[in-house]
């Protein structure tokens, strides 16, 4: 058996980068099992090769979980002697993170890079095949011949990282105006606690916005995989939209390199001169977009 340990961070953009390393996992033995300190097993539940989750551990029951001859991924960069002791203990192989975390390396491939080298896939296909694998379980129908946008405008972390729902309505007026595309659908990815978002989108009355409030991970797998487009503001479903390597822009309220995955269909923008992020322009949204879709 395959055992992860996830790093202590209870943020669902957290686990989000944390996914592909469960998926590379389970490619040793066909199934992981993940232990983690926080309540977070609402996610993992909806992964087909995680077996089981076991949530809020300690080394003890960590311990008395562990099969021997196990497989052990630590995503733990402070817990790498609990970790040793784990696999001494059990003789199970251990593939761990290095005690310092590199801020300059996206946060999900920092994760993968233990353990790809055993399964003999790259990293950056690691990082996508998951998230492939979860769209298909999606039972959602797309139109054809349509100009697919994501909007993921939601961020967990407060309102200093969002950018504005209504900067994102505009934005996607502009786009319509400025594309010459016959047929668009912009998809809005809402999480439970995005009420005020969706009264506003809902208040715009425009005939292409699609709602997707709540959804499960195959579902917003499934949505942003088709999309031609992501716009995103610094939010779990943001790393989704990462690890399939979408062409995307991510509005940040400052520069996060380690949940940036740099590449040449991507944009980061940030604030300038100290202001906030809701003054970051649509006009440089809708530059960066079209760069990208005509270098792509």
């Amino acid at each position: 058996m395959s055992i992860v340990l996830l790093r202590s961070r209870p943020f669902f953009g957290a686990q989000m980068t944390c996914i592909p390393a469960t998926y590379a996992a389970s490619l040793i033995s066909g199934k992981c099992k993940v232990y983690t300190k926080h309540k977070v097993g609402y996610i993992y539940e909806q992964l087909p090769w995680v077996e089981e989750t076991v949530e809020k551990t300690s080394f003890l029951t960590e311990l008395k979980g562990l099969d021997f001859h196990s497989h052990i991924l630590n995503l733990r960069p402070t817990k790498r002697l609990e970790a040793k002791l784990l696999a001494f203990l059990t003789s199970s192989e251990l593939m761990s993170v290095p005690k310092d975390v590199d801020t300059s390396i996206y946060r999900a491939l920092w994760h993968v890079l233990p353990i790809a080298e055993t399964v003999n896939i790259s990293p950056l296909d690691l990082l996508k095949l998951p998230y492939i694998e979860l769209a298909r379980l999606s039972n959602l129908d797309f139109q054809n011949d349509t100009f697919n946008v994501s909007i993921l405008p939601g961020a967990g972390g407060g309102d200093f990282k969002k950018w504005g729902v209504i900067n994102f309505i505009n934005f996607c007026k502009r786009l319509e105006n400025t594309l010459n595309k016959k047929f668009f659908q912009f998809h809005w990815i809402l999480g439970p606690d995005e009420k005020k978002e969706m009264d506003e989108i809902i208040k715009a009355l425009h005939p292409n916005f699609i709602i997707h409030s709540n959804k499960n991970l195959s579902d917003i797998s499934a949505i942003i995989n088709k999309s031609d487009l992501v716009i995103s503001n610094d939010c779990g479903p943001s790393h989704i939209a990462q690890c399939l390597q979408k062409n995307m822009v991510i509005i940040y309220d400052k520069k996060k390199p380690e949940w940036f995955l740099s590449r040449k269909n991507a944009v980061a923008i940030y604030p300038k001169n100290n202001e906030s992020i809701q003054e970051i322009s649509v006009e440089n949204v809708i530059l960066s977009a079209i760069s990208i879709l005509e270098d792509n």
